[in-house]
């Protein structure tokens, strides 16, 4: 191993240490779909729709709505190992 590499490797292990082991982070979305689109898309959920995602927890009433609402969940969950 040559010096730059010793030095490299040296310099990544104590830039790795000094990294909290865990962190928080904040997770905020920004819906920018247009109107009757994606995310905003205000098409009325059927109500065996509505009792299927409210099994899950998923409250919606619009199909854009039961999206956020699992984009969101996804977010909360998913975020952080263990």
């Amino acid at each position: 191993m040559d010096v730059f590499s010793a030095g490299f490797l040296f310099f990544l292990l104590t830039l790795l240490s000094a990294v909290p082991q865990s962190t928080a982070v904040t997770i905020q979305f920004l819906y920018t779909d247009a109107a009757g689109i994606g995310f905003n898309d205000p098409t009325e959920l059927a109500q065996e729709q509505k009792d299927l995602l409210g099994s899950d927890g998923n409250n919606a009433s619009a199909l854009g709505e039961a999206r956020k609402n699992a984009l969101d969940q996804a977010a909360r969950s998913d975020c952080h190992p263990g």
